[in-house]
């Protein structure tokens, strides 16, 4: 079965393909294996004595708000909720503590829990501090416009190439005074992973298969399919009102179908492509310029469509000279 395949494999370009494929990584379990491997946790001591730091203030308010709003946390009883808001605590604290050039924000919480209830406290830990590292620092930054920002602005570009007509509405939304603003209802969708958006868990983690497997642009890359999902109402949005109700509810969304579409946008315009006018606007230790393993996955997956367009024209060509044989 294709389940006890994953679950036996420690190969990490095949768990990546495994992850953005029908389904990713099936369950639970699967991602209990797979996910540190995709993450390079290297389980070592974390816990210090003293992790209180700069943010830890506004982390307890976060964390008090925090272990529900999907249908695993929601289930859970008031104890067990307290005892995983206290580890939740443990792993944003230590991680800010620990890592002085990060800074918190409000969303890392709702990462960070779903690290937690799929692994538990001590791998929690490390996939959440590899991925903020890794794939989140823009937003871990001092403020949003040394990276956050400009990533989020990259969905006008996609929108571009994708469908011109939604990016020429959605810029109309955020022109002020000559200027067109980043399309910030988009914002927690990014800073999340949609896990503050979603109540299905198995949602959520499907989404978190695709951003740890590709590419720190991945979110960018779902939130301009939404948009173009939503285009024909979102064209016929007259204010600004009906425009963020209209984004208001994503529970709608089919998250494979999502994460699948957002893979052959990514085919059509990977990262190193959109990204090729803004060089310059990123820091030089930005997580967008990581393009290695993405690389390796578009390959294989080129060759794949390649192999099969010539098989399918094979059996095409042989089928007819058959039947004018007949």
């Amino acid at each position: 079965m294709l389940r006890d395949v994953i679950l036996n494999s420690s190969d990490e370009f095949y768990l990546r393909l495994a992850a953005i494929s029908d389904m990713g990584l099936v369950d639970g379990e699967i991602r209990k294996t797979a996910w540190p491997i995709l993450l390079k946790v290297d389980n070592v001591e974390w816990e210090i004595e003293d992790a209180r730091n700069k943010n830890s203030e506004i982390i307890e308010m976060d964390v008090l708000r925090s272990i529900s709003g999907n249908d695993i946390a929601n289930r859970f009883s008031e104890d067990e909720r307290r005892t995983k808001r206290k580890e939740l605590s443990k792993i944003l604290n230590t991680i800010i503590k620990t890592n002085p050039t990060l800074n918190y924000y409000q969303g890392f919480n709702h990462i960070c829990t779903v690290f937690l209830i799929t692994s538990g406290l001590n791998i929690g830990y490390h996939l959440s501090e590899n991925c903020a590292l890794n794939l989140l620092k823009d937003a871990m930054r001092n403020n949003f416009e040394q990276g956050l920002i400009q990533q989020i602005s990259l969905i006008y570009d996609l929108l571009d190439k994708k469908d011109p007509i939604v990016a020429r509405k959605l810029e109309s939304i955020y022109a002020y005074n000559g200027e067109v603003e980043a399309p910030i209802i988009c914002l927690s969708w990014v800073l999340c992973w949609f896990s503050n958006n979603l109540k299905s868990f198995k949602s959520i983690s499907r989404i978190f298969d695709f951003c740890i497997a590709t590419h720190a642009l991945a979110p960018i890359y779902l939130s301009a399919i939404i948009f173009i999902w939503k285009k024909p109402k979102l064209l016929d949005c007259q204010n600004n009102y009906e425009f963020y109700e209209l984004f208001k509810n994503l529970d709608d969304i089919n998250c494979d179908k999502l994460c699948q579409e957002a893979f052959e946008l990514m085919i059509i315009f990977p990262p190193w492509e959109l990204l090729a006018k803004h060089y310059n606007k990123f820091k030089s230790d930005s997580p967008v310029f990581e393009h290695s393993w993405l690389m390796k996955i578009l390959s294989r997956k080129i060759r794949e469509r390649k192999l099969g367009h010539f098989i399918t024209g094979f059996l095409l060509v042989t089928s007819v000279l058959v039947a004018i044989k007949l």
